[in-house]
């Protein structure tokens, strides 16, 4: 076998060192559009998650009104059995009268309260797409409190009802 004259040798080795050049330009742009690909799909993932966060929000909101519009609607409901327990009592006007008209109102306030609360955390000076991922879920917290606290409230106004009710019975 004859011997490869010496600059044969140095145009392999430049050709071979060409080419991984070419390879390592390559992979450097299969990486580049890699990593704007994995950029663009985390940007989106996280678009997604704030916009779930959003209509989460959204739908809690409008629970909380409508349970508040209900409780107060419950509150009229017990007011009136109230009324009509006194007047059945002869107790019209009376301090005990007094005091369950004033719990009932009372509880009224407590309801626009937290109507006010869930107002003030939704008007906090920014719109919902403004806010970040974090001031949603801070958001989010605010209102959950507030709808177990009218949980609690229409609870306690349900079982007045109730027991209202049977008193009226009798």
């Amino acid at each position: 076998m004859d011997a490869l004259p010496e600059n044969a040798i140095a145009v392999y080795a430049a050709i071979i060192a060409s080419f991984s050049a070419i390879a390592g330009i390559v992979a450097a742009v299969a990486a580049w559009r890699s990593a704007k690909a994995a950029n663009t799909l985390a940007k989106t993932q996280a678009e997604r998650e704030k916009r779930n966060l959003e209509l989460t929000l959204a739908r809690l909101a409008q629970e909380i009104m409508s349970k508040a519009k209900s409780l107060n609607r419950l509150c009229d409901e017990v007011k009136l059995q109230y009324e009509s327990l006194a007047g059945f009592t002869g107790g019209v006007g009376g301090g005990r009268h007094k005091l369950f008209t004033e719990r009932i109102e009372e509880n009224r306030n407590e309801i626009s309260q937290i109507i006010r609360a869930v107002e003030e955390a939704s008007l906090s000076g920014t719109t919902v797409e403004e806010m970040t991922a974090e001031q949603i879920e801070a958001m989010l917290l605010t209102c959950t409190m507030k709808r177990e606290e009218l949980m609690e409230l229409a609870s306690v106004l349900a079982g007045e009802k109730s027991e209202l009710q049977s008193q009226l019975n009798m």
